[in-house]
């Protein structure tokens, strides 16, 4: 099996494709199913790493909402 730069076993054609499927729905979910700030919170943390503290101050909430905003997109996303 070849392995990639980061030395993984590289995905073999159907592994790719349920990938990229699960991938495209995520994005739909993201896109249509929850609000802006929801999809703010959830890009800020799992996208580009923003502490949860940063970002409850940078949107001006306690850290107790984002965490709540990150439960509730985390959870809607595992249904989908």
């Amino acid at each position: 099996a070849s392995l990639t730069a980061a030395g993984q076993p590289e995905a073999n054609p159907l592994e790719q494709y349920e990938f990229n499927e699960r991938a495209s729905q995520i994005r739909r979910t993201l896109e249509t199913e929850i609000s802006d700030e929801q999809r703010t919170v959830f890009e800020l943390h799992h996208l580009e790493s923003v502490p949860i503290a940063e970002i409850a101050r940078a949107l001006e909430k306690s850290e107790d909402s984002v965490k709540s905003n990150l439960y509730r997109t985390r959870k809607l996303l595992l249904t989908r």
